[in-house]
């Protein structure tokens, strides 16, 4: 994703003549724009062009994006004190008939410079694979999300975050056949919280709950990187140690 967009946005201010470009995009984390890419930028303007756009919201760059219009042909002064001219244009995809904002295509280039149909026209069009590229990296990352999450859930105990049973019963598994094989030790213990129904009839389920957890978590920091702690089910847990 980061690799094509980048190369959109080199082709996208090559074709214009522009020296400079940058996509900025909304940071829903940081509740600001963010400078997602850039060319023709050293290190510390882009770092200066970021924070610019994120803290003012006149900002040229930052108007667009925000209202979603067209800006072209606004002339500023450089780093260097020279005149320099920029275009801008909204990123937005739409979805069933919904406009989603996403940021804003800036490019810019040395004074006189003005901005015709043409020019106008790829412009657009870069700011529509650019806004498409986007939204496809974003539905990327989600489902990799989302697969990250179903593959931990099916290893994890739910409440404690421990291994479950099922990915114990495999872990033991292993370890049982690789101490037959070297000819090594393996212990394997397994123990039950006291008066844990007790608990939960006196607080309820979530006093209980929060039993477990601590136990847990306590385990969790005990044990050896090389040992397995589960939750065997209820209020037993099981470490396997080689």
């Amino acid at each position: 994703g980061a690799v094509a967009l980048a190369g959109l946005l080199a082709s996208a201010t090559d074709s214009v003549g522009a020296n400079r470009g940058a996509v900025v995009l909304w940071d829903g984390e940081r509740g600001r724009l963010a400078l997602v890419a850039s060319v023709g930028f050293a290190a510390e303007e882009a770092a200066a062009f970021e924070s610019a756009v994120a803290s003012n919201v006149d900002h040229p760059v930052a108007r667009t994006a925000h209202g979603q219009t067209v800006s072209l042909g606004v002339e500023s002064t450089g780093a260097d004190g020279a005149a320099i001219v920029s275009a801008t244009w909204p990123l937005r995809i739409t979805t069933d008939g919904l406009e989603e904002p996403l940021g804003a295509l800036s490019v810019s280039r040395p004074a006189p410079w003005t901005v015709r149909e043409p020019e106008a026209a790829i412009l657009a069009a870069f700011a529509d694979l650019i806004a498409i590229t986007v939204d496809r990296a974003r539905l990327i990352a989600a489902v990799l999300e989302r697969t990250d999450w179903h593959e931990r859930m099916a290893h994890t105990d739910a409440l404690t975050g421990l291994a479950n049973a099922r990915t114990l019963s495999r872990v033991l598994e292993l370890e049982v056949a690789r101490a037959s094989r070297q000819g090594t030790d393996l212990s394997v213990a397994l123990f039950d919280v006291d008066g844990l129904a007790g608990t939960n009839a006196q607080g309820g389920p979530a006093a209980g709950d929060d039993i477990l957890r601590e136990v847990a978590a306590i385990l969790a920091e005990s044990v050896r990187l090389v040992d397995t702690v589960a939750r065997w089910g209820g209020d037993e847990f099981l470490v396997v140690a080689p």
